[in-house]
């Protein structure tokens, strides 16, 4: 499978200039051999096993570009730079804020004050998680001129072998080169002679096989000649969440327990109850306390009027 050149990252503050097996003190990202990477077996033990040392040497020569540096973008570097990939650019415009603390844990009160940027407060703090790993990061905004196509997709070539003339038409690529594509996805053509009608043209496909997928109807096409690519196009998703304040009133909890399922709702009950008297009382309930444990109760049993889900509420102490 072919695959684009990467983009380069804009350039930024950098960290650490060390990749797989050899050091390098290169501002620019070194150059990975195609050949196979020594993979350090005293640090990657244990996943080598897991992983295997096929998805071992194609990690060492990824570069990934993360744009967000809140407390998900921060777990997601952590893990991918722990994995032993090649190269991280992270990337975030924002200067830290006073409630970055409480979801960031590698910030501190003196990067708020000073109103540091996001990637770089923390760029040092994840580039001394794995000496392995080429770290860098930017505060680059983002707009129309900005030159990384991969922001609004990425996109894998993968050149085709034949095109069935049918309904659902098959796409079969070279034997040599997996699709490595998944149902539900889109891909778009190009130089494809004969079929001219799919180039340029958008098409959700059904994988067959891992060297073939579906496209549905070709049969009004004009039959496939030779030649073509198929590039896979990924397209915007857009989730809906409800408000806090609808969750708080109507959770949706997940039944982990089918002997017991109305504990999470319980639980969640409990904690709005501890909440509610720690704010009335400024302080927590005290261990081994009647009095406390009574008006405990006694919140949680009103706060469980106001919810749309009902349990059955048990009087214990604490």
């Amino acid at each position: 499978m072919e695959r684009p050149k990467p983009v380069g990252a804009p350039q930024g503050e950098e960290a650490s200039c060390s990749s797989w097996g050899t050091g390098s003190t290169n501002k620019n990202w070194p150059i990975m051999s195609t050949e196979s990477v020594e993979i350090d077996d005293a640090l990657y033990s244990r996943q080598r096993y897991v992983l295997g040392d096929t998805a071992m040497q194609k990690m060492a020569k990824s570069h990934v570009f993360l744009s967000g540096m809140g407390g998900l973008g921060l777990e997601i570097a952590k893990n991918l730079v722990l994995a032993g990939i090649k190269a991280l650019t992270i990337h975030d415009t924002e200067k830290c804020q006073a409630w970055d603390l409480g979801t960031n844990f590698f910030l501190c009160e003196d990067d708020v004050v000073n109103k540091r940027n996001r990637a770089e407060a923390v760029l040092q703090h994840i580039a001394e998680l794995n000496p392995y790993v080429h770290v860098t990061s930017s505060s680059v905004p983002f707009n129309e001129t900005t030159e990384l196509q991969f922001i609004k997709y990425w996109c894998s070539l993968t050149n085709l072998t034949y095109i069935f003339t049918a309904n659902p038409g098959i796409v079969t690529c070279l034997e040599s080169h997996p699709h490595k594509l998944e149902t539900g996805q889109f891909v778009t053509f190009r130089e494809i002679n004969g079929m001219t009608g799919l180039n340029g043209s958008t098409h959700q496909i059904t994988v067959v096989s891992p060297f073939s997928f579906s496209i549905g109807d070709t049969a009004e096409l004009e039959p496939y000649l030779h030649g073509g690519i198929a590039v896979q196009v990924k397209t915007p998703k857009t989730f809906c969440f409800e408000s806090l304040e609808r969750q708080i009133k109507h959770p949706e909890c997940l039944i982990v327990d089918f002997s017991n399922p109305e504990a999470p709702l319980q639980i969640h009950t409990a904690l709005l109850a501890l909440d509610q008297f720690q704010e009335n009382y400024s302080r927590k309930p005290n261990i081994g306390c009647q009095q406390d444990s009574e008006e405990l109760f006694t919140l949680a049993a009103t706060i469980s009027e106001t919810l749309e889900e009902k349990f059955i509420t048990y009087k214990c102490s604490i």
